[in-house]
């Protein structure tokens, strides 16, 4: 199963806020209703809009990200680093589709393949540093734009993006980073 829904439970912030239990409930029923308790079921992220409409969605995405990361077969792919910020439906389909088959090729059918970028797996305050350590799947953490500062700057108020660099680079898949507020992809505005 695909699910590439949740922009109306964004509607309101007392449903965006528990978006997860409903995910959750709705996910349960179905592998219930079909008698498959197992049935792979994979998101797709809400994407990265700027609109009014969109202010309660990083609500839902990190619903979202907690049922792909807490249900048994279930996966998540984003979409947050590709698109049109002022489009509801970013045209890229076909990264996304691909994403969406690496992913249900690896989970699914077992295919030795990386499918999902870096995630946050440990955040810990060391004096005046936070210390970020990713999951890479083995892979190095690389970015299309080549700019470190264009993916995590915005979001986690980096240091400047020379020394970001650096840090990242001795450290391998650690970032360390200023003591300033750390709350990934919860921005609405893409630049």
């Amino acid at each position: 199963m695909v699910w590439y829904q949740g922009e109306s439970n964004a509607s309101f912030l007392e449903i965006a806020r528990v978006y997860d239990s409903i995910l959750r409930d709705l996910l349960e029923c179905w592998r219930a209703c079909w008698g498959q308790a197992d049935m792979p079921w994979f998101l797709v992220q809400l994407p990265c809009w700027n609109s009014p409409l969109a202010a309660k969605w990083p609500w839902v995405r990190q619903s979202q990200l907690v049922v792909s990361q807490t249900v048994p077969q279930a996966g998540m792919v984003t979409t947050c680093d590709f698109g049109d910020i002022t489009n509801l439906h970013p045209p890229q389909k076909r990264e996304l589709g691909e994403r969406l088959a690496m992913l249900i090729l690896a989970r699914t059918y077992g295919r030795n393949l990386v499918c999902s970028g870096p995630t946050v797996q440990s955040v810990r305050h060391l004096s005046a540093k936070l210390r970020v350590k990713f999951v890479t799947g083995g892979v190095p953490i690389r970015l299309k734009s080549g700019a470190w500062d264009n993916v995590f700057g915005k979001y986690l108020a980096l240091k400047p993006q020379t020394q970001f660099l650096r840090e990242a680079q001795d450290y391998d898949d650690q970032i360390w980073q200023s003591n300033k507020p750390l709350r990934h992809n919860w921005r609405l505005k893409l630049k």
